[in-house]
C-alpha cells in the first residue's frame, strides 16, 4: 500500500490587544498581547522590557507556542537557531510595530526607500499638504525627494509594509 503523508497545517499564531511601552523597553521590548492560534485566545504573553525572556500566561501558551514554532521552517534561518516560543512571539511582534509604525507615518509624512533600501521620511506638512503632494504623483515626489527610489505612500499597503520592514532591517 503506497501512504502519502498529509501535510500538517500550521496553525496561525497572532497577538492582540497590543499593549506596547516604548520608553520602559529596555533591552528587549516591553509589551503584553493576547495570543490567538487560529483566531483562538489561549493566553497572554509580556515582557518587562529589561532582557528577560518572555512571560506566558498560563505558562500552557508557551507549549503550545513551543509545539507550532517547531512546525514552521526556521525564523533565523541564517543563525540557525531552532525554533521556539519566544522566537515565535518575537517575530510576530515586530511585524506587530513595523505594521504600527508605518500606518502611522504614512499619515503624516512622505514615506520613501533610497537606492541603498533605507527608510527616510520627509516631515512638516500641515493640514491637506500631505494628501495635495501626494496627489501630484511620482514624477513630482521624486523631484522633491531626489534620493527616493519607492514613494511607499503610493505602493499597494502590503508591498509597502515589506519594502519597510526591509529598510528598517538595515539600520
Amino acid at each position: 500500500m503506497n501512504a502519502t503523508a498529509t501535510p500538517t497545517k500550521i496553525p496561525v499564531v497572532t497577538l492582540a490587544k497590543v499593549e506596547y511601552n516604548e520608553r520602559f523597553s529596555q533591552e528587549t521590548n516591553c509589551f503584553s498581547a493576547d495570543v490567538l492560534v487560529d483566531g483562538v485566545p489561549i493566553g497572554r504573553v509580556g515582557n518587562s522590557g529589561t532582557g528577560g525572556g518572555d512571560d506566558y500566561f498560563p505558562f500552557s501558551v508557551c507549549d503550545r507556542l513551543d509545539e507550532i514554532a517547531k512546525m514552521m521552517p526556521l525564523l533565523y534561518p541564517e543563525e540557525k537557531w531552532e525554533n521556539n516560543a519566544e522566537l515565535l512571539v518575537g517575530v510576530i511582534f515586530a511585524d506587530w510595530l513595523a505594521n504600527r509604525d508605518l500606518k502611522r507615518a504614512l499619515k503624516k509624512k512622505v514615506v520613501f526607500t533610497t537606492a541603498e533600501g533605507k527608510i527616510f521620511t520627509a516631515t512638516g506638512f500641515k493640514g491637506d499638504e500631505l494628501a495635495q503632494l501626494l496627489a501630484k504623483g511620482e514624477a513630482v515626489l521624486k523631484a522633491e525627494f531626489p534620493k527616493a527610489v519607492k514613494i511607499l505612500n503610493l505602493l499597494p499597503y502590503e508591498e509597502a509594509l515589506a519594502a519597510y520592514k526591509a529598510g528598517t532591517a538595515r539600520a
